[in-house]
């Protein structure tokens, strides 16, 4: 199982929709799929006892969405392998993503943050290897604000833009670090200023291989 983190405009897009051409590659992204909502209700329903009491706890219901999407994320995951042949599984926002997004909206260490963190023990153990693409702040503020997908980023003033850029990092290297206490998931990361969304994907695909002869 496999993960690509990135910074907006580090390209993880173009690269996960470069390996989806490969059969050996079933890529899930977002989860939204009518085949979902089975193992999504059944983690809300044995979640309850968390999700109720953040109810008055300050959370909103955005943060129990996710900590319910991160949930059913094996369950999705085993339900996904019962059809595919395929040798890896490849997350666009998947439980990488969300226990970055719960991490960053954590306070204090109430029912919500300590089942996230039971799940990142989880997922820790789980993931072969998180692929971590970034460039220059430079270069991803040009992407941002050259495209046509529309970004929250695109429209900032340069120095906003970077503090928000250095937070993401910061929030990406935070979780790695407390995966790496946690677990083995392998890290590798990649230049995409340098780096060709070919070669990229090349690469992930060898991380792939790896993985799976070891």
């Amino acid at each position: 199982m496999v993960e690509v983190l990135g910074l907006p405009g580090s390209g993880k897009t173009t690269v996960v929709d470069a390996i989806s051409r490969s059969p050996s590659v079933e890529v899930m992204s977002r989860y939204r799929s009518p085949s979902n909502v089975f193992p999504y209700a059944m983690e809300a329903f044995k979640l309850l006892p968390v999700l109720v009491p953040s109810l008055w706890q300050g959370r909103s219901w955005r943060e129990r969405n996710k900590l319910i999407r991160l949930a059913s994320s094996g369950s999705i995951v085993r339900q996904r392998a019962r059809g595919t042949t395929a040798r890896a599984f490849v997350f666009d926002q998947g439980p990488l993503f969300l226990l970055k997004q719960l991490s960053a909206d954590a306070g204090p260490p109430d029912a919500i943050e300590r089942r996230r963190r039971r799940l990142a023990s989880a997922w820790a153990r789980t993931l072969d290897l998180a692929l971590v693409l970034d460039a220059p702040d430079d270069v991803l503020l040009e992407r941002i604000r050259g495209r046509d997908k529309g970004h929250q980023l695109r429209g900032e003033p340069d120095g906003p833009a970077r503090i928000a850029l250095a937070s993401e990092r910061h929030c990406i290297e935070r979780l790695l670090g407390e995966l790496a206490v946690e677990g083995a998931v392998r890290v590798h990361r990649v230049d995409t200023s340098t780096s060709a969304v070919a070669d990229t994907a090349a690469a992930l695909l060898r991380g792939v291989r790896v993985v799976a002869t070891t």
